[in-house]
């Protein structure tokens, strides 16, 4: 399978999660890039047509912000897990952490929001200053961790330091189902 392939399947099935249709099928096996177009132009107007598409097809507007997703690292010890969540610019009072149960194991789920910088409207000489371009994410963020089954769900910790989330699961021998709840950020 190709890089084009696997993008096109990421595609579909991002769709089918936001519509919860099947994408339309394609009557070509590609959509060929015309010779007097630009190439980066043409992928940059196809993507906006497509995110347009997508905010049509949820009932959203594509100007809302949509949800990101933070990076995670994961380490492994006999006796721990340990994730390591980086949220730069999120404020701990806006960030929540919690584990639940689902039919495919245990998750743990972060969620939160970071907003722009100087929030509440910057100037600069009585003018408000308005955002040309982000390189990085602003808004919801939402990251779903599958945990192993061995893992002491009642023991599980977080701390948040510097703008990196910590969260530390010990290990267990037998596995055991979980209660859903909030784990308190120290």
């Amino acid at each position: 399978m190709t890089e084009i392939d696997e993008t096109i399947g990421k595609v579909e099935n991002l769709y089918r999660s936001l519509t919860g249709q099947e994408a339309p099928e394609l009557k070509a096996p590609f959509a060929p890039i015309p010779a007097e177009r630009d190439p980066v132009e043409h992928v940059q107007e196809q993507i906006e047509r497509l995110n347009q598409i997508l905010g049509v097809a949820t009932g959203q507007p594509t100007a809302q912000p949509q949800a990101w997703t933070p990076l995670v690292s994961l380490w492994e010890s006999p006796e721990e897990l340990l994730l390591s969540v980086d949220l730069p610019g999120v404020n701990r009072q806006g960030l929540e952490v919690s584990i639940q149960g689902t039919p495919q194991g245990n998750v743990i789920i972060v969620t939160g929001r970071r907003g722009p910088p100087q929030a509440g409207g910057a100037t600069t000489n009585g003018n408000k200053l308005v955002l040309l371009r982000a390189e990085h994410p602003i808004g919801i963020l939402r990251r779903v961790i599958p945990l192993p089954l061995n893992v002491k769900t009642d023991q599980i910790a977080s701390t948040f330091q510097d703008g990196v989330l910590t969260i530390r699961a010990p290990r267990q021998q037998q596995t055991t189902p979980i209660n859903a709840r909030n784990i308190p950020i120290t």
